[in-house]
């Protein structure tokens, strides 16, 4: 009904604590934005989606995410998530708006750290002059982890990322001697002292036990 929108509109914030602080700022609603968020989630790391669709950002935050409702052109909405304590603000629009985005953040803070997503190479340089450190082109990352997969079959391992001394790995099991076997069975971390994370089975990434 009008009156439980109106509520849950009410409801909805519009800005966080003055003392909110090292949090990711996700300006973005797509199916990568929640990726990205779950995964904030899983390793508890603090952020807030910033949302100007008033009907997204309900729906949102009844399903308990972070959010905030602001006009993504205004800078008074990045006043608002405290873009000037922030860690990322990470801009995940089309080309045209993340460049608006970049240069509105860049009106209210010239430091704090600024990417976004491309799906045209062209477009890199023009992110870059409208304040983005980073530009990211996920169809590219994807193609190359594609081409990982296929032309390196008999590769022994890659490494998608370090923290400090912990160094993340992935390599590929087709055409190894651990094919049909447990984890257990391969005697993986008494051969090689490494720990399997999870494996990438069908598209799916999922944690792994002993069997």
């Amino acid at each position: 009904s009008p009156w439980l929108e109106a509520k849950a509109s009410a409801m909805t914030p519009r800005e966080l604590p003055a003392k909110t602080a090292g949090h990711v700022i996700v300006v973005g609603t797509d199916d990568i934005a929640m990726s990205i968020v779950q995964r904030f989630e899983r390793y508890s790391i603090p952020y807030t989606m910033l949302v100007e669709d008033q009907q997204k950002a309900i729906e949102l935050f009844d399903s308990r995410r972070k959010v905030v409702l602001g006009d993504l052109d205004a800078e008074q909405s990045y006043r608002n998530v405290r873009v000037e304590s922030a860690s990322l603000v990470l801009a995940l629009h089309d080309d045209l708006k993340n460049t608006n985005i970049a240069a509105t953040v860049r009106g209210v803070s010239k430091t704090v750290p600024l990417a976004a997503s491309t799906n045209h190479s062209e477009a890199r340089d023009i992110l870059t002059l409208a304040g983005c450190n980073h530009v990211i082109h996920f169809s590219h990352l994807l193609g190359e982890g594609l081409a990982r997969r296929v032309f390196n079959s008999g590769m022994e391992s890659n490494v998608i990322g370090r923290f400090e001394s912990l160094c993340i790995a992935e390599a590929p099991a087709q055409h190894t001697p651990f094919v049909g076997k447990t984890l257990v069975e391969t005697n993986f971390r008494q051969r090689f002292g490494l720990n399997v994370a999870g494996i990438l089975q069908d598209n799916q990434y999922k944690s792994v036990g002993p069997q």
